[in-house]
């Protein structure tokens, strides 16, 4: 659709490290630390490999 421009939601810089540790929390799932965050796995996923 010509004119829509999705728009990217940014994140504050303590939030990110926060959901990656979060994240990297011993029986945690991943998907689920996500979920309670609001945010796409894919994302959260990005954030960890990304560390």
């Amino acid at each position: 659709m010509e004119g829509m421009m999705r728009l990217r939601k940014k994140y504050s810089a303590e939030f990110k490290p926060e959901a990656v540790k979060l994240a990297q929390q011993p029986g945690k799932a991943l998907i689920t630390v996500a979920s309670d965050l609001g945010i796409h796995d894919g994302l959260i996923r990005r954030w960890v490999k990304c560390q």
